[in-house]
């Protein structure tokens, strides 16, 4: 299989110039494709630091989705890189890739069009027993495995595509009832020379330092990221170096890479898990 993107090895200075309208938008909006095709914006999903997300209506066989960037977000960086997604779509049920990057009347980048997800997101249910059993009330660990070796595959068909998705972690990922997922704001992801300026620092490699926009990620740093998320939804959200002693000791078992979870044993050192918590008998299977 080709790789739709060339994985790049120097990262690209980013053109921050506003080339955006400082407009806000709200539902009944009009706005345009690079087409020329109307899309009125429906009712608002969620807001986040980059921008807000509305459902859109427009002539489509798939419901889709608007991200309108905040004005100070609406640089040409980030149109270009827009546009290198736009134009090379990956169409796989584990990602809403961006479809058609969005205008204004007067042709002023404002946001992306890209396909609607449904589902449940990670983290809102698989890292404790009872939102799991609320979320999915049939599912046992068979099903959580299942989950994992979705997770797997998506990651692996995406890296096939020479993506690296960068901000791995349980909020961008959507899960379904039959455990199939959609990976989320693709928008963010690594294409080429564009890095992912965002992260998230319990998935982020130890070897990695400084401000996550200023150098290039590595499929083997999506390993990292996807190894810890696994371990978690496979113990109800316990971090792989979790230990008795805070945060700050996560971050030091992690720079060292001290696992204090054998192998050999389903139990652990004493002290480095807590005996009160559900996750002791899941370690156990």
């Amino acid at each position: 299989m080709t790789p739709f993107y060339a994985l790049r090895h120097q990262v690209r200075r980013l053109d921050e110039e506003l080339c955006g309208n400082s407009r806000k938008y709200s539902t009944g909006d009009v706005l345009f494709s690079g087409e020329g095709k109307r899309i009125v914006l429906g009712e608002s999903i969620a807001e986040g630091g980059e921008g807000s997300v509305f459902t859109a209506h427009a002539v489509s066989a798939s419901p889709l989705v608007a991200k309108l960037y905040h004005p100070t977000q609406r640089m040409r960086w980030r149109e270009q890189k827009l546009r290198l997604m736009c134009s090379r779509p990956i169409r796989s049920p584990c990602v809403a890739w961006p479809r058609e990057i969005l205008y204004d009347e007067l042709r002023r980048f404002v946001g992306v069009l890209m396909p609607r997800a449904d589902g449940v997101p990670l983290g809102a249910f698989a890292f404790h027993a009872e939102l799991l059993t609320n979320q999915f009330p049939s599912w046992t660990r068979y099903d959580l495995t299942r989950l994992c070796l979705n997770l797997s595959a998506s990651v692996h068909t995406l890296h096939r595509c020479g993506v690296i998705l960068g901000d791995l972690h349980p909020g961008n990922v959507l899960v379904s009832p039959d455990g199939s997922i959609c990976w989320v704001d693709a928008d963010s992801f690594q294409v080429e020379d564009y890095p992912c300026s965002v992260g998230t620092e319990r998935f982020r490699a130890p070897e990695l330092r400084g401000n996550y926009g200023d150098f290039l990620r590595t499929r083997s740093h999506d390993a990292y990221a996807l190894s810890v998320l696994l371990f978690m939804t496979l113990t109800l959200g316990l971090s792989p170096f979790a230990r008795q002693g805070g945060e700050g000791d996560m971050r030091e078992a992690a720079r060292k890479g001290v696992l204090p979870y054998p192998f050999a044993s389903y139990k652990p050192p004493a002290g480095f898990y807590p005996p009160d918590t559900p996750g002791r008998y899941v370690w156990s299977y």
